[in-house]
């Protein structure tokens, strides 16, 4: 099992061979002075930076921890790389190969050192960005992006970038190879790989939304925890296989079986998540191709007027369940033998009243009505919608191309996630849009470039 004294005994060490670094001291004062420079010269009142950038409370931690994750990651690069050069060239852990410690406590006392430092500096950043965004600026102030950013950003890009440092230098026995791939590969990813494949290969999360909002949170938390804990994971894995192909005597045979099967199984979740992450965003450009497919069928059925909607809607968490009382009319020259509505596809309709229950069939957003009789032209009918159920936020702007729909809104060069509608247990907001109410026909664009008419409705709610 692991000997947590002995991990204890290299970190510790580690550290203090990290700490008299001056290559460590310096960069770490650039970075400090500049990033620091720089979140002053923002909330400064004589500053031109966009409002976003002052108003925001998120924005600052958010400006910081993404410039630095920036710097730190690849001199982390260097740093991780440098390790077994510098043990076998200076002999710096002579005071440790000469114990009988396990290669896995080994290599995990000399991560956790490296993090540990990164982590620090971390910490004394936002801490001056604490002192001047709390004391010095009119923005207000939130702890919570302060705890979540290195969280989030800083540990999950220290792991992936030592795990596979280790893991090349490992493979190449060359820190001039190991350090050209590396930067190499952290290029790519910054400036032509990050914001495709759903920025699956944006390690440093410098093209992923990342904005925190006080009223509702991370707009893709989800996305979040799974790419995160997706390279996270895989820094792990390597690091245990570092662990296990090391060139020293391994100490303990049952160790090295773990360290074997924990990369195994690092890397099967790793598999998994990211298997679940590219299906999941791929199966959400389906629907709206199947919704678009849909509407393109159903383009020339007639429509009627709606003049009259009252909404009876009860807000449940992230759920809601809503009676719609509709009156229209028929403003086309033929009579109208079935009513089409839309309605977002994740709101199943349970029943639909006109003098008892009528027949109707819905087709993921369109709801087929038959009335009782056609509707003549110029004539009027009412009836009452029961539905309920979860907003599907991939059913908004369907006359939006894919890649223009993905492309997150961007400050500079901060991003932030796009959201469409918003249903939780405190906070509402949903527009037309949504298609969290009947709508009369096709959504707005289903016909392009026909132009849908617009009802001028007298709405209750």
């Amino acid at each position: 099992m692991f000997s947590f004294y002995n991990i204890k005994v290299v970190a510790k060490y580690e550290i203090k061979v990290l700490w008299r670094s001056w290559f460590f001291r310096i960069f770490s004062g650039i970075a400090l002075a500049i990033i620091t420079m720089m979140t002053i010269g923002i909330l400064a009142r004589f500053s031109d930076a966009p409002w976003a950038m002052k108003g925001i409370p998120a924005m600052i931690p958010y400006i910081d921890i993404k410039l630095l994750n920036l710097a730190q990651a690849v001199i982390a690069i260097f740093l991780a790389s440098d390790f077994l050069k510098r043990d076998k060239k200076a002999d710096t852990t002579e005071v440790v190969y000469m114990r009988s410690i396990s290669n896995v406590d080994y290599v995990f006392g000399k991560t956790i050192a490296v993090i540990f430092m990164f982590l620090a500096l971390n910490f004394v950043l936002l801490l001056i960005a604490f002192v001047i965004h709390f004391f010095f600026s009119d923005t207000i102030f939130s702890i919570i992006p302060y705890l979540l950013y290195p969280l989030f950003i800083s540990l999950p890009t220290l792991v992936f970038v030592i795990g596979l440092a280790y893991f090349l230098m490992i493979l190449t026995r060359n820190q001039a190879i190991t350090t050209v791939l590396l930067l190499g590969y952290a290029g790519a990813a910054l400036f032509f790989l990050g914001g495709k494949f759903y920025s699956i290969f944006d390690f440093f999360a410098f093209q992923m939304p990342f904005l925190f909002s006080d009223i509702t949170g991370f707009g893709n938390l989800k996305d979040i925890l799974m790419l995160r804990g997706l390279y996270f994971m895989i820094g792990l894995s390597l690091i245990f296989l570092t662990a296990f192909y090391l060139k020293r005597l391994p100490q303990s045979r049952w160790m090295r079986r773990m360290a074997a099967a924990g990369a195994i199984a690092g890397l099967a979740i790793c598999t998994i998540i990211a298997g679940s992450y590219l299906q999941e965003k791929s199966s959400l450009a389906k629907m709206r191709t199947t919704y678009r497919q849909l509407n393109e069928k159903y383009a020339s059925h007639p429509e009627v007027t709606v003049t009259n909607c009252d909404l009876n809607v009860n807000h449940q968490n992230s759920e809601i369940s809503a009676t719609a009382e509709l009156i229209f009319t028929n403003e086309t020259e033929q009579p109208i033998s079935e009513y089409l509505f839309t309605l977002n596809p994740g709101l199943a309709v349970s029943k639909i009243v006109q003098q008892g229950k009528i027949g109707f069939r819905q087709e993921e957003h369109l709801i087929f009505i038959t009335p009782l009789q056609p509707l003549a032209p110029e004539a009027s009918d009412s009836l009452t919608i029961h539905y309920s159920g979860r907003l599907a936020p991939e059913f908004c702007y369907l006359d939006i191309d894919e890649k223009t729909l993905r492309q997150p809104l961007r400050i500079v060069f901060h991003f932030i996630e796009k959201r469409y509608l918003f249903l939780s247990s405190d906070f509402v907001c949903l527009t037309p849009e949504a298609a969290w109410y009947p709508v009369a026909g096709l959504t707005y664009g289903a016909n392009y470039p026909k132009i849908k008419k617009k009802d001028f409705v007298d709405f209750r709610l």
